[in-house]
């Protein structure tokens, strides 16, 4: 069972009375429960959720659905640790550049390649030292 939101975050939503409320993720990330508290904070939003199969693949889908092609610039963080794909989301948002999710090492997922192939950066920067995305990681996607 989900705990139920915070009064503080009931509040802020009715103070914002968004008009739209996107969810990322799908239900394992953000329940149905916590889906339904927020449309019963905010009556009149819509609420969307854009998910995908997995957290690399959500990633790619709000890029797709929120870039057009030829970024100037795409920002990349590691999807198994938050911290820097937090603190990256931040200046990701500043720039309105994309934030893509890779794995710290292994294979790019073939959905994050042919995002980061429409997308087409001219400069991709990187959160996190090579602990956070191995070097191996970097260039595979150097060259998209």
């Amino acid at each position: 069972m989900d705990q139920p939101l915070p009064a503080v975050v009931v509040t802020e939503l009715q103070r914002l009375q968004p008009a739209t409320f996107v969810i990322f993720g799908g239900t394992g990330a953000v329940s149905d429960s916590i889906r339904s508290q927020v449309q019963s904070a905010v009556p009149f939003a819509v609420i969307s959720r854009i998910a995908g199969a997995s957290r690399y693949d959500t990633a790619a889908k709000i890029s797709a659905q929120n870039y057009t092609a030829s970024q100037p610039k795409v920002y990349v963080a590691t999807g198994q640790n938050v911290p820097d794909a937090l603190a990256g989301a931040a200046l990701a948002g500043r720039d309105g550049a994309p934030l893509i999710l890779i794995p710290t090492s292994g294979t790019v997922p073939a959905v994050v390649m042919t995002e980061l192939q429409r997308l087409a950066p001219t400069s991709i920067v990187i959160f996190g030292g090579t602990g956070a995305v191995s070097t191996a990681m970097e260039l595979s996607i150097a060259g998209p």
